[in-house]
């Protein structure tokens, strides 16, 4: 936590909602205290690891998004 309060750059979070190995909730708590600019993708049905192979769309959509918004074209 005390980390991403002192983050400055841009961050995003991609996470499956059914993630086993590192509990979704986590993730949630880290964005929730992320000062930058933060943006958070949670896939429904992902386990750890599996959100880009279960919804490679919505993933990309998001990435292109944060991208284009915080790096630029």
């Amino acid at each position: 936590m005390k980390q991403v309060q002192k983050a400055t750059v841009p961050i995003l979070y991609i996470h499956g909602n059914t993630d086993t190995f590192v509990p979704t909730k986590m993730t949630h708590k880290l964005y929730e205290h992320t000062k930058s600019p933060a943006e958070i993708l949670t896939v429904d049905g992902a386990n750890h690891g599996e959100s880009y192979v279960l919804a490679r769309d919505k993933y990309i959509a998001k990435l292109n998004h944060f991208l284009g918004e915080y790096v630029g074209e």
